[in-house]
Order: structure tokens, then sequence, then C-alpha cells
């Protein structure tokens, strides 16, 4: 019971030794890639090469994540780019800025629990808030006009996606991604068409960085010192008097 008593004590966290678990187990990712159009005038959203070269532009993204439990963790994304498109004699240009936050699952835990794996496979999902700016020109023989069309306002969207992550020495991985989202709005393209939303997806290569804790350890204070001294130099003692 002696024994039992001081392993009891030990365990006990002393003031200042609280683990911050909220500050444990981050990553962050940095990302670049094209964000892509389809809506009301999209032409190729069966031909991928077309889909790319005319209905698609460049992004770049930031994405921090908090990994809660071994499974599953919850993630910010910033993301910022362009896409473009063309119908008739009208083409526009569209400039996203998106916040958004989403869960993402690791699929090869969930089905295999033990070992450890270089790869993982991350399905999510979520719901953000962006910005658009959409410029329109309309050209024909005699005349070019510009119209801008700008939210103002955040506008919401919902979206699912997929992730591959390749675990690399360091802490460091490869990530690839694409996801697609369904926006809240019809005038992406500044072509309106009654209730029919418009999309757009985000296809993105980067790397990520694991942080393990952001916070340092806190140094240990001298009650614990002096407890920890305590109770190694009595179990000595007591082994000590058991040889006897």
């Amino acid at each position: 019971m002696f024994i039992t008593l001081y392993k009891d004590a030990i365990t006990q966290k002393w003031g200042g030794e609280n683990k911050k678990e909220i500050w444990k187990e981050y990553e962050v990712n940095a990302n670049v890639g094209l964000l892509s159009y389809s809506g009301d005038v999209s032409k190729y959203d069966k031909k991928p090469i077309k889909k790319i070269e005319f209905e698609s532009g460049p992004g770049c993204g930031l994405v921090v994540t908090k990994h809660f439990l071994p499974k599953f963790s919850l993630s910010g994304q910033i993301i910022h780019g362009n896409f473009r498109g063309s119908v008739r004699k009208q083409t526009f240009s569209t400039e996203i800025l998106e916040f958004n936050f989403h869960v993402r699952a690791d699929l090869i835990k969930l089905f295999q629990t033990e070992g450890r794996h270089r790869v993982i496979i991350a399905p999510y999902l979520g719901i953000g808030q962006f910005y658009f700016n959409t410029t329109t020109t309309y050209s024909n023989i005699e005349t070019t006009r510009i119209d801008n069309y700008n939210t103002g306002v955040p506008e919401f969207l919902y979206f699912l996606g997929a992730g591959l992550l390749y675990k690399l020495p360091a802490n460091l991985s490869l990530t690839g991604d694409f996801s697609i989202r369904q926006c809240r709005n019809d005038k992406l393209d500044n072509f309106y068409r009654g209730s029919d939303f418009d999309f757009y997806s985000y296809l993105s290569i980067g790397i990520s960085y694991k942080i393990h804790s952001i916070l340092r350890e806190p140094i240990k204070n001298k009650a614990r010192l002096a407890h920890e001294e305590t109770y190694f130099s009595n179990r000595k003692n007591l082994k000590v008097f058991q040889k006897e």
C-alpha cells in the first residue's frame, strides 16, 4: 500500500506542468494548383485537357490542421486563385478568395489500426465562404464592352474532396488534393440562369510540415524535483530493508 500511494502521487500533475493538448499535433501545408470552373456556360467538363487550357487558372493555398484523434483531424484553409471561360462573344475571368473549415479522416487507419503507414489517403468534407470578382468582356465587330461584378459580401459554399499524403523524413510530407465546391451563387461566370448554382474545383500539390508541440515542455518546478528525489530515495531504502 505504501508503494502504491507513492506511485499515485508521482503520476499527479503539479502546478505549471498540466499538458495543453490543444497546442500539440499540428500540421501546416502550403500548396499550388489549378482552379477550374463548372457552371452554366462551361463546355469542357468531360474533356480534362481542354478544361485546363480554357476554363482553369492558377491557385495557391495554405492549410493548418489539428490532429484531435489518430483517425480524424480538423483543418482550416485559405485559397486564392482565378479561372476563366467563354460563351459566344462573351469571355470572363473570375478571381476567388476562399476561407473554409473541413474534417478529414485517415482512410487507411480506419480499416488498418496496426502498424505505421507512410501513405495516407484522407477524404474530407467541409463548409466555407468566399469572395469573388468577375470581369466580363463582350466583343463584336464594332465595339468591346467590359463589365465587372463584385459580391462585396462573402458567399456560402460546401465541398468534398480527397487528399493523398506521402511521409518524408524530418516531419515533412508530399501532398496531392482534389476537391469540388458547390457555390450558393449563380454569378461566377456573370451569366444568370435561374436556380442553377455554379461549381469550381481545386487540384493541388504541396508540402506539409508536422509540428508535434507548439509550446515548449515546462521546466520541472522545485517541488516536483524534491518530491521525485524523496520517492526514489525511499524506494532505494525499501529495497535495502527487504534484502535484510
